[in-house]
């Protein structure tokens, strides 16, 4: 199967790792807590860029640090939200 990007194609590693993968991802409930801890790499993420921006001379490079740690906030908002909605629709279901 040729991919119109190589470079995303899985290494043997990643196929190694597949049933694994689909083991971790098939129970809602690792799901869910696994959201959620991604979630809170990116905020950690996010607040360990930022105090490097804040001690940062260079306008430039500050201006990018504080644009990245938007984002992972912004990233790790959204894991939290997907989780939170996947747990909330899997206890209305269990009712």
């Amino acid at each position: 199967m040729d991919s119109p990007r190589p470079h995303e194609r899985p290494t043997a590693f990643d196929r190694m790792l597949t049933p694994i993968h689909r083991w971790i991802w098939s129970s809602a409930e690792r799901r869910v807590h696994k959201l959620f801890r991604f979630g809170e790499t990116e905020t950690d993420g996010g607040l360990d860029i930022l105090r490097a921006a804040e001690v940062t001379p260079d306008p430039l490079l500050r201006r990018l640090y504080l644009e990245h740690a938007i984002d992972e906030l912004r990233h790790g908002v959204m894991f939290r939200r997907r989780a939170a909605a996947l747990l909330s629709a899997s206890r209305s279901s269990s009712r």
